[in-house]
């Protein structure tokens, strides 16, 4: 190798650069990342299965439809759901396979039921509609608390509460009210996510519907609703302009809003507040929608004349009612109103002859317990006033009269 020439500058030696570190701004989250789509350009992450929901809009606007295709979608996605429903809304999903159908009678244990659906990693459709008003808020809340209690065990799941107007009121009282709000405010901490559906948010607890992570918005007109929603949006405190200015954007736009079409609002977990459409197709059938069979033909129907169980003197087919001790000749039993023998709630469209799949729950099992009624505390502070001002009043006489009896007899 030839030296350098005197007074030459001697070249550095490159150095390699280090290759640069690969850096994805999803490298936190599991490879197969899952996501939900309800529309062209709708979609939620997998952690929706924790987050709360609610879905508010009319009836008819198609916010039903949304959730049944949500739902769809989580079971699709291997999420875990609870869907509460009153009135039949979600019988369809029950056709999904993975899906259960039960309807709830009397009699039944709500304890076990709620282990029952834990230890079995049920997907589930809870159907209420044998049950009276009452009989619903007392059921909601007893299974509420037990999944309350034991869900963080079991892992994550998705509670739909469909009329949710009905179980938590505002202002009013019912049973199912304390843990609405209890599930609202606390269940994510044991693994809950949580989604209220309601046609009217004007009468629904503001606390079931506040702090929620994204608002499905459909149409509404009334002006009582609409000061509602504007309510809760605005409820936190220093709001930035820009902010107040898209939520009084939002409340003008939700009156002209068609089928289908919904603001989705969540600015900080979707980051989002724009006009979009659930237009995603569902598998099964959506046994919540309006029926259409406005005009059937008549026959040669008999006339009430013809039928003896409807002349005078024969109310029904049931033997005559007698007087009861105390009663009125006639009088009907208080049980026929509650529903004592309601009617089995149909398949759905398109289900066949084969019964919807049902959860196997035992059939001997105790009857609910009473409601627990609870003393509220000006109840409490009046007892006590009342019973300091009695203490001296039938304390003295009392001490006097044991003094006179314990004076020796000379």
């Amino acid at each position: 190798m030839a030296a350098n020439p005197k007074g030459a500058r001697r070249a550095k030696p490159r150095r390699r650069k280090p290759a640069k570190k690969k850096v994805f701004e999803d490298q936190d989250q599991p490879a197969h990342r899952v996501t939900l789509r309800l529309g062209d350009d709708i979609q939620l992450p997998a952690d929706v299965a924790v987050r709360k929901l609610a879905w508010i809009g009319k009836s008819g606007s198609g916010k039903s439809y949304g959730v049944g295709l949500l739902l769809e979608q989580m079971r699709r996605n291997g999420i875990r759901f609870i869907v509460i429903d009153p009135v039949g809304t979600h019988t369809g999903v029950a056709q999904l396979e993975g899906v259960v159908f039960h309807e709830v009678q009397r009699g039944m244990h709500v304890g076990r039921f709620v282990r029952h659906i834990l230890e079995n990693d049920l997907n589930i459709v809870v159907n209420l509609r044998a049950l009276s008003f009452d009989e619903q808020r007392l059921f909601i809340a007893l299974f509420l608390e037990n999944l309350y209690r034991w869900n963080k065990d079991f892992g994550p799941r998705h509670v739909v509460v469909e009329e949710v107007q009905q179980f938590a009121p505002q202002g009013g009282k019912a049973e199912s009210k304390e843990m609405l709000e209890v599930i609202s405010t606390m269940g994510r901490m044991e693994g809950i996510g949580f989604s209220v559906v309601t046609q009217r948010p004007a009468i629904v607890s503001k606390t079931v519907i506040a702090n929620t992570d994204a608002f499905f918005f459909f149409q509404l007109m009334l002006p009582q609703d609409l000061g509602a929603v504007e309510e809760v949006l605005t409820a936190r405190t220093s709001l930035p302009p820009e902010e107040e200015k898209k939520i009084q954007e939002i409340i003008g736009s939700m009156p002209s809003l068609g089928k289908g079409e919904v603001i989705l609002y969540s600015p900080e977990w979707l980051q989002t507040a724009e006009r979009k459409r659930v237009n995603g197709r569902r598998v099964t059938p959506h046994t919540g929608g309006t029926p259409d069979n406005y005009v059937r033909p008549m026959g040669d129907e008999p006339g009430l004349g013809d039928n003896p169980a409807f002349q005078d003197g024969a109310p029904g087919s049931a033997t005559p009612a007698t007087p009861a001790a105390g009663g009125e000749a006639g009088a009907a039993d208080p049980a026929t109103f509650r529903g004592a023998h309601p009617p089995s709630v149909s398949a759905p469209p398109g289900a066949g002859s084969s019964p919807l799949p049902r959860a196997e729950v035992p059939s001997s099992l105790p009857p609910l317990p009473p409601p627990v009624r609870r003393v509220s505390a000006y109840k409490v502070a009046a007892l006590l006033g009342v019973g300091a001002l009695a203490f001296p009043v039938v304390l003295l006489p009392l001490q006097r009269l044991l003094q006179r009896d314990a004076v020796a007899p000379e």
